[in-house]
């Protein structure tokens, strides 16, 4: 029988949505030698288009390569990754995929959420996947994400919010699934970050660049909401906590997972 070749290594950052994310993935964004996707997922690469990210940021992949390829869906996602990770490779670098687990937890407005690392699913069969996530206090980060305009109207000017407890359901998904991989809290990242940058990088086998310091401000390939509202947009700031209404407190207790999340997370305070 022939040697069985090792897969090779694929690196994921996973994290909900208003809980740091862009902030951290700039910071790792920026490394030298790191190729950064952000907010790629197999199935909303019509809202995000992972294909655009190869082309258009990293010349991983040309126009003419890209409108050759007839696979849609999880097939392309794959097949783009399996080429833009050995490009990558030729240049002396590692990609690193900011995973949209907004989807897979949440998932509204865009489409159900199916409770699973669906980027994950979509690359285990061609990578070893490397993973980590960053995580933040489920009230602060429910308030923040209630401020966007689309999760209070959704995608046809309509819908309703998301409710706590479905929120809620998506948080404790996705933090059973951070306690199996590892994970960083965005609170603790505020107030030490290269601390926490390294750990993410040793988790995700990445090394650490000290000199990110110097670029994570102006770091242009990136999605999601750059202007930094909690974090600082020139500055890192220690994370306070929100003020909260006692009524969203009692709401947000009334719910059995809001316990569990805290307990699996760390986090002692409402």
């Amino acid at each position: 029988m022939g040697k069985r070749r090792n897969k090779p290594k694929i690196r994921v950052l996973g994290h909900l949505a208003r809980s740091g994310g862009t902030l951290i993935s700039r910071c790792l964004g920026c490394m030298r030698g790191v190729i950064l996707f952000s907010e790629v997922h197999p199935d909303t690469m019509r809202f995000i288009s992972a294909v655009r990210q190869a082309i258009d940021w990293h010349q991983l992949v040309s126009e003419g390569e890209a409108g050759q390829w007839k696979m849609k869906g999880e097939a392309l996602f794959a097949q783009l990754f399996v080429l833009a990770n050995y490009r990558a490779q030729q240049k002396g670098g590692v990609l690193l995929l900011r995973d949209w687990s907004h989807i897979d937890y949440h998932g509204l407005p865009y489409q159900r959420p199916t409770m699973r690392p669906r980027l994950v699913e979509a690359l285990s069969g061609q990578f070893e996947v490397l993973r980590t996530m960053t995580v933040r206090h489920p009230i602060d980060q429910y308030l923040s994400l209630m401020n966007l305009e689309i999760m209070r109207t959704g995608l046809d000017g309509r819908s309703v919010p998301m409710p706590i407890g479905t929120y809620l359901e998506g948080c404790l998904e996705f933090a059973q699934e951070a306690a199996r991989v590892g994970f960083v809290r965005y609170e603790d990242f505020t107030r030490a970050p290269d601390a926490h940058l390294k750990l993410l990088c040793e988790r995700l086998e990445m090394e650490f660049d000290p000199t990110y310091v110097e670029r994570w401000a102006g770091f242009e390939h990136i999605t999601g909401d750059t202007t930094g509202t909690r974090g600082g947009r020139e500055e890192i700031r220690a994370l306070k906590r929100r003020n909260n209404d006692p009524g969203l407190i009692e709401k947000f207790r009334s719910f059995e997972s809001y316990a569990r999340i805290k307990a699996i997370l760390g986090y002692e305070e409402d």
